[in-house]
């Protein structure tokens, strides 16, 4: 669904209640990324892995730090990191080019010498790839990895980006995935325009629950394994 069917579906909803023109585009739009985002994090919280996506980038030898969302490595905004692998190539994975997992610590440990962390030490020869001993630790947005590597890393990070928001009518709710929680978004925003007009909102919160439930049908349809512990709440 897109932004422009959002504000049609939205204004049709609300009924005569628009009449006083209080629901201007730039209002609703600005509720419907509120409600966009609200979801995204209740469906990060139910199965992170729906909301997963992966990229390259490269950690420079002798770096102590990198920031992912700067020029040249995610360019997205990072919610979380969820897993970090490392590659000999300067490619994506594959059978020629497999990635080995680099495993977290955390970050008061980042600079303890057990990981070789003092930075005035490189990566030494025993430290590779294969052997699995390089680790990471996240500070905000910005990944560390120890030992300092001595040659340039490439890296596979998957992570939870904030969904972008939607300004233009064409921009779909999610970019166009996760379909079945569109609904839910428009409930949600709904339930928001309801607050801002001091209004009751117990209807919505029903239609919202109910979509919610709907929705997780759905995409429990498409996997093999559970889910987890249903959270309906509308919180």
């Amino acid at each position: 669904m897109t932004l422009g069917e959002s504000l049609t579906t939205i204004r049709a909803l609300l009924g005569t209640r628009d009449t006083a023109n209080i629901w201007t585009d730039a209002v609703l739009t600005t509720l419907i990324n509120l409600a966009q985002n609200q979801i995204w994090r209740r469906v990060v919280g139910y199965n992170p892995d729906l909301c997963g996506s992966a990229k390259r980038c490269t950690y420079a030898k002798d770096l102590l730090s990198l920031d992912l969302e700067s020029a040249g490595a995610l360019n997205s905004d990072i919610d979380a990191v969820l897993s970090v692998y490392a590659m000999v190539q300067d490619a994506d994975p594959s059978t020629s080019n497999p990635a080995y997992v680099l495993r977290p610590i955390g970050l008061a440990d980042i600079d303890s010498t057990r990981y070789g962390g003092n930075p005035s030490v490189t990566a030494l020869a025993d430290y590779t790839l294969q052997s699995a001993q390089f680790r990471y630790a996240m500070s905000g947005r910005t990944i560390n990895i120890r030992p300092i590597p001595s040659i340039d890393q490439y890296l596979w990070v998957r992570y939870i980006a904030t969904p972008s928001k939607l300004t233009a009518a064409a921009d779909e709710i999610f970019g166009g995935d996760l379909k079945s929680l569109h609904d839910v978004v428009l409930y949600r925003t709904l339930m928001l325009a309801a607050a801002r007009s001091k209004e009751g909102a117990d209807h919505y919160m029903e239609l919202e629950r109910t979509a919610w439930e709907d929705s997780l049908t759905i995409l429990e349809s498409q996997s093999q394994e559970p889910l987890g512990v249903r959270n309906v709440s509308p919180g």
